[in-house]
């Protein structure tokens, strides 16, 4: 063969190895732009699902979870058709040093104002060790250094109750 022919015969040859490979490699990316798509479809309806799931279970509340809810706290209190359970179970115990940072100070002298009662407020139940059931609280504010935090948690067939003394040093 002559020289010429050799190189046009190699460089034909190479043309279609890369129109080959380009070929393939298109090919490849458009099954695997394809099979992301598809992913993302079943992603989203998995997501889909799960928030119809989601709000069918936060619709499905009982009949005795609503009426919790609506019944007074003290006739929870006083209700024997609950067992009571140990409040450990429910409520969290408190570090005071997880409030120190919230206390005002007038004349030297700590104060708990509504912020820090909220703070604490707020704290306790993010802390609550169940995940079932109504809390209901009340504040009950003695002075400016001492104040009562009452909770009573309850579910279908239990109950625990907790008390919280918030107070600060006299100076």
């Amino acid at each position: 063969m002559k020289t010429k022919q050799k190189v046009f015969l190699a460089t034909s040859i190479g043309l279609i190895a890369l129109g080959t490979i380009a070929g393939l490699t298109t090919v490849m990316v458009l099954r695997k732009k394809k099979q992301d798509r598809q992913n993302i479809e079943n992603k989203q309806n998995e997501i889909k699902e799960t928030e119809k799931e989601n709000q069918e279970n936060k619709s499905k509340e009982t009949e005795e979870e609503k009426e919790i809810k609506e019944t007074e706290a003290e006739s929870i209190f006083t209700s024997d058709k609950k067992e009571e359970i140990n409040s450990n179970l429910v409520f969290p115990t408190l570090n005071q040093a997880d409030y120190y940072d919230h206390l005002n100070f007038r004349n030297n002298q700590a104060w708990i104002d509504e912020e820090m009662i909220k703070f604490i407020v707020d704290d306790i139940l993010a802390k609550i060790l169940v995940e079932n059931g109504v809390i209901k609280y009340n504040i009950e504010v003695i002075n400016d250094q001492n104040v009562l935090l009452n909770f009573i948690w309850a579910n279908n067939s239990q109950k625990a109750f907790r008390t919280y003394k918030i107070s600060t040093n006299v100076l």
